[in-house]
């Protein structure tokens, strides 16, 4: 027997069904642009609300991924902020080149652990240290550990020189525990909740719109692309000290001077030297290190500096490693850019230009990776033809992709020349989710 209830139902779902629109039946297509458009607001975001939502994204994510290194100890405000704005802009014309260094940093960082943990078991006086986690490492490859000689600074130590001079009993050094070193890092819960919210909204709400047919901007695309990479670094240098500004105080305590130490010696730029040395050259030098002047002048660690060359062969499995790290996520990279394909481009022209530099933003770190790993084989490539080949064909295409980054930065300028109107409008029902912009 049928309940009343069932009976009721019945007859308000039927009604129902008939006021529904019967054009559409025959075109799913078309029945779910009905259903998206449901859910689609006109013309809430504005191009101003647009930009701020990309910068506050690229600034979080720039700003608070980047550990840099602990400054010269006489270092005036400005010249720290000035050199944390020139890191910010290498992330956002090169995320690529910073994850580099962020990858030689972490290795080197467990390589600094490694060596001092291997001279603690070994050496008479390293019974009274505790053994060194990655943390440590970190610390004293960003110059946390700052040598005074007369009373004076003096310039920056190396794990293998802490060592040394331990050993000779000429330093006095104190047990440094992992949670002293974290307590001096500014990066707490509080900033870390928030930059975290901030990207998370950003990447949420992108992948709501291409989920709801909405054609993102190009530098939302470009901003989306720049925030994962540093989502990836911010992971290596997870644990590194951030924002350090005082290293702990080494006295010398001999009479005679400490001689030629390796962050003391002054040779050419530092970025030259740890980034781009590597990638033309295909190899490491192994008998200098790579110390700007100005870093020794402010008696700092310098500002691209990777690790003690000392620790390493010419050339070792770490550069290979990086090598192929800096083509996977150059590709990651030009990948995000695919998002992109929904764009309506004003003439087809514009988009085969566009995608012209995606693809060879994805397939030049390929060459790049090729050339330098068998350039690196001295054994198989002496001084011959087709090693000044390989040697051209390396700078060219860096040279190329360089020109590559330049035209997706026009293109994304230029798109806000005449953006579609699709653009503005946003998914009803995100707006209720705390955010800054749209």
């Amino acid at each position: 027997m049928t309940s009343p209830w069932t009976f009721a139902i019945v007859s308000l779902i039927i009604p129902l069904c008939y006021s529904l629109p019967t054009h559409v039946s025959s075109s799913p297509e078309l029945q779910m642009e009905v259903l998206v458009s449901a859910y689609v607001c006109p013309n809430v975001r504005s191009i101003w609300s647009i930009i701020l939502s990309c910068l506050v994204s690229l600034v979080a994510c720039s700003w608070n991924a980047v550990h840099p290194n602990i400054p010269g100890v006489d270092e005036r405000w400005w010249t720290i902020l000035f050199r944390r704005l020139g890191i910010m802009a290498l992330v956002a014309i090169a995320p690529e080149l910073l994850l580099v260094w962020v990858f030689q940093q972490f290795t080197s960082a467990g390589m600094a652990a490694k060596a001092f943990n291997e001279w603690r078991a070994t050496s008479d006086k390293g019974n009274q240290f505790e053994e060194w986690s990655r943390t440590h490492g970190f610390f004293a490859e960003m110059g946390g550990f700052q040598l005074y000689f007369n009373g004076l600074s003096h310039c920056p130590l190396t794990v293998q020189e802490l060592a040394r001079f331990i050993d000779r009993g000429v330093v006095i050094v104190p047990i440094i525990r992992e949670a002293d070193i974290l307590d001096r890092s500014k990066n707490d819960g509080f900033n870390k909740a928030f930059v975290v919210s901030q990207l998370l909204w950003f990447v949420f709400q992108f992948i709501t719109r291409v989920v709801y047919r909405l054609p993102p901007t190009l530098l939302e695309v470009e901003t989306l692309g720049l925030v994962i990479l540093s989502f990836v670094g911010w992971g290596l240098w997870w644990k590194k000290p951030k924002d350090v500004s005082r290293p702990y105080r080494i006295d010398w305590m001999a009479n005679a001077d400490p001689g030629q130490l390796e962050l003391r010696t002054k040779t050419r730029h530092d970025l030259v030297q740890a980034v781009f040395h590597p990638m033309i050259f295909g190899k490491r030098l192994d008998t200098i290190s790579p110390v700007s002047p100005s870093a020794v002048s402010a008696r700092r660690v310098p500002t691209f500096h990777s690790g003690s060359l000392g620790q390493r062969v010419k050339y070792d499995k770490q550069d290979r490693n990086e090598l192929l790290f800096l083509a996977g996520a150059t590709m990651v990279f030009g990948g995000v850019h695919f998002f992109s394909v929904t764009y309506p481009f004003p003439s087809t022209y514009v988009s085969h230009l566009w995608f012209f530099c995606i693809g060879m933003i994805i397939a030049l770190p390929l060459i790049l990776t090729c050339s330098a790993y068998f350039r690196s084989n001295d054994s198989f490539l002496s001084a011959n033809p087709i090693s000044l080949l390989l040697h051209i064909l390396l700078v060219g295409s860096i040279c190329f992709y360089l020109l590559m980054r330049i035209l997706i930065f026009a293109l994304v300028f230029w798109s806000f020349h005449s953006l579609p109107s699709d653009v503005y409008h946003i998914v009803c029902w995100t707006t209720p989710i705390p955010h800054l912009f749209s």
